[in-house]
């Protein structure tokens, strides 16, 4: 394979990583505050409404249970408003007859008088309270009602964008930068529908990449490659359960800079879904070195580095994990490190 050749692909396959990663990377700025992809963030809207709707259903069930006792309080209120009203009529009907029977039976008459009025009139104040509690009762359902059909409404609204976006997904056609990379033996990463970039190591490959070439400059530096990172460290291998082959684990002190061990190109920096925040230098001759764990990115897909620039900070929270691949193949990270 010529020079020329390998720089097509080198080249395509930078473009293609830049174009079909689903978290694009600016400079200076957290992965974590990335756009979410529109589907996501229907469904998380919807999910929202849904919830506003059963919080209003619930609601409203309290207010028809509290209406439906009220009118029986309110019957009852009425019955005993009038049976009082037609005793207080009877009585002060009967005028001043009660003096036949001297001073203490006017007084006591006097006094059933007074104390059937006081009754008739909190009567009267209790059935206007109910009334009027059944008023502002009929006005909540009444807005509630409204509320319920507007959010139903978003509901739909939100559903009718999501199975369009689907349907436009579905029916978009074929990236060319990805007809031009298969119909050249490059295979391309996968972006899942929930907007997370899935880029398993290794995915970058040529076809025909197991052709001896010529020793590079990357690999002229075998065992004399810089450390990326500087200052007290414990490092360790780890190479278990759920990694993809032999790495270096390194944990440090928070807001340590982590530095590129040798001079290349940045084909992913950003957020990755098993990985964390992540960066990936292209050295050439399918070489790459992989910096996993970043609490913060520096460098943007494209990127020009040299020998030791800054890619971003790690510690504290994380560990760096460092790999040294080739095509496909995890390298032995400190054989390429000296240690």
């Amino acid at each position: 394979m010529n020079a020329s050749w390998r720089n097509a692909h080198a080249g395509l396959a930078a473009l293609l990583i830049g174009a079909v990663c689903a978290v694009p990377h600016v400079h200076g700025q957290d992965p974590a505050s990335f756009e979410p992809d529109p589907l996501v963030t229907l469904e998380r809207q919807t999910a929202d409404a849904l919830q506003v709707v059963a919080r209003g259903e619930e609601r409203k069930a309290r207010l028809d249970a509290e209406l439906a006792g009220l009118g029986d309080a309110r019957t009852a209120a009425e019955a005993r408003l009038k049976s009082r009203a037609r005793a207080l009529y009877r009585l002060t009907r009967a005028g001043m007859l009660p003096l036949m029977g001297g001073i203490d039976a006017l007084l006591s008459h006097i006094a059933r008088v007074n104390r059937l009025k006081r009754m008739v009139e909190h009567d009267a104040t209790s059935y206007a309270s109910l009334a009027g509690r059944g008023a502002t009762l009929h006005a909540e359902l009444n807005e509630l009602a409204r509320d319920l059909a507007h959010t139903r409404t978003q509901v739909r609204a939100l559903e009718t964008r999501k199975a369009t976006l689907v349907a436009e997904r579905q029916a978009q056609p074929e990236n060319p930068l990805l007809t031009q990379a298969n119909s050249m033996g490059i295979e391309t990463p996968v972006v899942q529908p929930s907007g997370i970039t899935e880029l398993p190591y290794g995915t970058l490959r040529v076809v025909g990449d197991d052709e001896p070439e010529a020793e590079n400059e990357f690999e002229s530096e075998r065992g004399r490659l810089s450390m990326p990172v500087s200052g007290e460290m414990q490092i360790r291998d780890d190479e278990g359960p759920g990694t993809d082959g032999p790495g270096l684990t390194i944990t440090l002190r928070a807001n340590t800079s982590v530095r590129s061990v040798s001079g290349g190109r940045i084909v992913f920096a950003g957020a990755h879904a098993s990985h964390g925040r992540l960066v990936i230098v292209d050295h050439g001759n399918r070489y790459f070195t992989v910096y996993g764990g970043l609490a913060a990115v520096d460098v943007r897909v494209g990127d020009d580095v040299s020998r030791g620039a800054r890619l971003g900070t790690v510690g504290g929270t994380s560990d760096l994990r460092f790999e040294v691949r080739r095509g496909t193949r995890n390298l032995d990270p400190r054989d390429w490190l000296g240690l």
